[in-house]
């Protein structure tokens, strides 16, 4: 019998991506899971899904979709309960993060004086 390793230990805020249904998706983790919970346990509105042997993560993510008649796609904001051996932690920043960034300059610039940046 195969050897199950432990699931990758990541934190609320962290970014992170994963493929699923063939589309590489990205978000924010905004939420853990304890093991043997399922999200509406923990006050997430997501259907289905059977508890889980080990932590799981409530992600915030984006789907594309289009309104009926119109050809444009939008990005709606979604929360996912994606498996966790599909996770892949980021190093980017995120939307939120970039929009602080631009309306913070000057402490960023004094971080990234104090780092030597």
């Amino acid at each position: 019998m195969k050897n199950k390793s432990e699931p990758a230990r990541l934190n609320v805020g962290q970014s992170v991506e994963w493929v699923s249904s063939s589309v590489k998706k990205t978000g924010v983790i905004v939420g853990i899971i304890p093991r043997g919970r399922i999200p509406r346990d923990e006050s997430f509105k997501i259907e289905g899904g059977l508890p889980r042997d080990h932590d799981s993560y409530i992600v915030e993510g984006f789907k594309s979709t289009c309104r009926r008649g119109d050809n444009k796609a939008r990005q709606v904001k979604a929360l996912y309960w994606p498996r966790v051996s599909l996770l892949h932690p980021v190093d980017t920043l995120t939307d939120d993060e970039i929009n602080w960034c631009k309306s913070n300059v000057t402490a960023v610039r004094k971080l990234m004086a104090s780092a030597g940046k």
